[in-house]
């Protein structure tokens, strides 16, 4: 059996969420530039979706202990590996949505002011 998973255990991808992962297991799950992946017990390999680097394209990884911290530059599909003979813990913490653009926010307060949908250009 392939010890590879493709498909996310994290249901609508929103807040954060625990995940186990059995010794020699990966996990592939897509995230969002600014999610945060902690090990929560055991010894994590993380690596981030590969970048260009000059003419070169390169994967970032990093190895997190338990207790350590990864946040993600760059959105994509990112590769989980336990590396401890026990397993480990992962926790994703999805960043917070971005505020609504200012012009957006302009278009709310104009309509609240006039009573009637603006355009704002």
């Amino acid at each position: 059996m392939d010890p590879r998973c493709d498909v996310s255990p994290f249901p609508g991808g929103a807040g954060a969420c625990d995940v186990r992962l059995d010794a020699g297991r990966t996990l592939r799950l897509p995230v969002a530039a600014g999610t945060v992946l902690v090990a929560r017990a055991g010894r994590l390999r993380v690596q981030e979706p590969p970048r260009w680097l000059g003419e070169r394209m390169v994967v970032v990884g990093q190895v997190l202990a338990e207790g350590q911290a990864h946040a993600v530059d760059g959105a994509g599909w990112v590769e989980v590996g336990a590396l401890d003979a026990a397993g480990g813990w992962l926790r994703r913490i999805d960043p917070a949505p971005a505020p609504a653009s200012i012009r957006i926010r302009l278009q709310h307060m104009v309509h609240a002011w006039c009573g009637r949908p603006a355009s704002v250009r």
